[in-house]
């Protein structure tokens, strides 16, 4: 894991060296770059998705994967004020439809990968990666509102009440393992951990989105004989220490999240 982290850094540095050197024009691609297009590919795609019979679940209701859903609620919406829309499009509409109706009937839909079908523990790695997915997009949607909505809130909380407290995943989050790295392997589960040290949008929606609510306190644990520390930045979340491991980090992520969610109730 230090090796991987180690790589991370150089490469992010190396980013940084480049950009920095980089005349203003070159490293700027808004005037080469079709708008339009990429809002009809994404469109296309997340549409695609919405029909495409392998997704389909039970309640009229369709998977929101984390290599295909995820990404396109996180993307689209920035192209929404460049292209003068007042509302999402059609494909972003229906996913988020998609979520508010898994998130009001969370007891009555069935996971994304039962058990019974897929082998154990599928059912709860399904959950609680859903809850994640549907928590982080919701909050978004809120934040860009003004307000935390009612499916928003029930989202945070079905997210909440997944949280492992007992083993050496305490404090994190099961996640689904396919062995498809980076979406659905070994390590994904770091990935679902960060997204849920992000701020809680229980606080003020206006509020929780300036870039001050992205600053909490760094969050130092010592686990495994390792001192691991974590933050949160208006860039994203890391973190970092010696002879980390994945519980070292995985711990470390959701020291976040505990921190964040103390702050905000």
């Amino acid at each position: 894991m230090t090796k991987y982290i180690i790589c991370a850094a150089l490469g992010f540095g190396l980013v940084a060296s480049v950009s920095a050197t980089r005349p203003r024009a070159e490293a700027d691609p808004s005037a080469t770059w079709n708008r339009k297009a990429a809002a009809a590919y994404l469109d296309q795609r997340a549409t695609w998705w919405t029909t495409w019979p392998t997704a389909q679940r039970d309640h009229g209701t369709f998977c929101v994967s984390c290599h295909t859903a995820l990404p396109y609620a996180l993307a689209r919406p920035a192209l929404r004020q460049p292209l003068g829309e007042s509302a999402p499009p059609a494909g972003e509409a229906a996913l988020l439809a998609n979520i508010t109706k898994r998130v009001t009937m969370w007891r009555d839909v069935e996971p994304f990968y039962p058990d019974q079908t897929r082998g154990v523990p599928k059912t709860s790695e399904s959950r609680a990666t859903e809850a994640i997915l549907n928590a982080v997009i919701l909050a978004r949607r809120d934040a860009r509102a003004g307000s935390l909505s009612e499916e928003g809130r029930r989202a945070l909380d079905n997210m909440w009440a997944l949280q492992m407290k007992t083993g050496e995943q305490t404090g994190a989050w099961t996640w689904l393992q396919f062995h498809n790295e980076p979406w659905e392997g070994d390590s994904s589960a770091f990935h679902g951990a960060i997204w849920c040290s992000l701020p809680s949008p229980s606080m003020d929606a206006t509020e929780w989105h300036l870039p001050s609510m992205h600053r909490p306190p760094r969050v130092s644990i010592v686990t495994g004989g390792a001192t691991v520390t974590a933050g949160c930045g208006t860039e994203g979340c890391w973190v970092a220490g010696a002879a980390i491991g994945p519980h070292a980090t995985m711990r470390a992520a959701s020291a976040i999240a505990a921190r964040r969610r103390g702050m905000a109730r």
